[in-house]
């Protein structure tokens, strides 16, 4: 299983290098998916997710204005703006202002949503490391096992990680959509998918998290239709 997921993890990622992909790659096969997951776990996710993607909260920001689909999606949206400045007969100096601010408010949300990721992964470490704090994120669909709510908490490290990925504009949707038909192929990310299905009901309907989470719904009901063996050509990846 390791194998086939560092294949289709330097599918989906080509500016990975080889020795982070293979990591990666065994880590989710090793912890998340056959043995007993650990605090200690999370910690060597974030880690890794740090490492491959600049480490401090300077090179966040310093990222920023690079974060590829994201940051195109941004300032095409600038431009609407910067054009009616311009049409007002603003001076140079007070659009580039503008477009400074916008783009200094851009990348504090990016750093902002990596720093509150981080927090989140250090609050799953504490669970799964205590049995007392784990209960009290128990509230899931059907009644679960302590080892399984263990692991259920370890894929949902493993899963927020890829959300951010996009949503900071390091991975796209197709790439997205491909870790999670990767993530799909495993009977427990299935059964966590399944349990906490209430959960993403519960979203605002236009949020981030909610249309990914309609996305892996489709993508996991075109795997249990498809009458093929070849699951990493089953479903209809994103087009933008």
């Amino acid at each position: 299983m390791d194998a086939v997921i560092e294949q289709m993890l330097r599918d989906a990622s080509s500016e990975r290098q080889a020795g982070e992909i293979h990591q990666v790659a065994a880590m989710i096969a090793a912890i998340g998916m056959r043995t007993d997951p650990t605090g200690a776990d999370i910690d060597d996710l974030r880690r890794l997710f740090m490492a491959a993607h600049g480490g401090a909260r300077d090179a966040w920001k310093a990222r920023g204005r690079r974060f590829g689909l994201s940051a195109s999606r941004f300032l095409t949206g600038l431009s609407q703006g910067i054009a009616e400045a311009r049409r007002g007969s603003s001076s140079r100096g007070q659009v580039q202002r503008v477009g400074g601010q916008r783009r200094r408010d851009r990348d504090e949300y990016l750093t902002n949503l990596v720093t509150v990721h981080d927090m989140r992964l250090g609050l799953l470490s504490e669970a799964i490391d205590n049995p007392d704090f784990a209960a009290t994120l128990d509230v899931y669909a059907v009644e679960v096992t302590p080892a399984k709510r263990k692991q259920f908490l370890f894929i949902e490290a493993v899963y927020r990680t890829y959300l951010l990925e996009w949503r900071i504009g390091a991975a796209t949707r197709q790439e997205l959509f491909g870790n999670l038909r990767i993530l799909f192929v495993n009977p427990i990310f299935r059964e966590y998918w399944e349990a906490t299905r209430p959960h993403r009901a519960s979203l605002a309907p236009g949020s981030a998290e909610a249309e990914i989470g309609r996305m892996g719904d489709a993508l996991l009901m075109d795997l249990d239709e498809a009458d093929t063996d070849d699951w990493w050509v089953v479903g209809e990846p994103p087009t933008d």
